[in-house]
């Protein structure tokens, strides 16, 4: 629904909307042979939606977002730090536009 999954997505209040009951309803988790063969060589995900038509979309990666082998970029990384950090905007951001630069030198 945000195209996010951080603890605010998981609140209590979060997911008693009828908005998130309603998607949770339609979401099924299965174990994947192919994903759990390659464990901890990879880790990798997989997902597939089915819409209303009948459609199958699938997408997968060898490696979660955050890995050093597909790291999370400029924007998404602030985001993340502010969110994780739970600090004000402004001291976060600081701190987070000092390490970016540093880690361009």
């Amino acid at each position: 629904m945000d195209r996010k999954a951080y603890l605010e997505q998981f609140s209590e209040d979060r997911i008693k909307e009828s908005r998130a009951c309603d998607l949770a309803s339609r979401i099924r988790v299965e174990i994947d042979a192919e994903m759990d063969a390659v464990y901890p060589q990879l880790y990798a995900g997989k997902v597939t939606i089915v819409t209303k038509a009948g459609k199958r979309h699938t997408k997968r990666v060898a490696y979660s977002k955050g890995m050093p082998e597909n790291p999370r970029g400029g924007a998404e990384l602030e985001d993340k730090f502010h969110i994780a950090g739970r600090l004000g905007h402004r001291p976060a951001l600081s701190t987070a536009s000092a390490r970016i630069a540093r880690d361009r030198l």
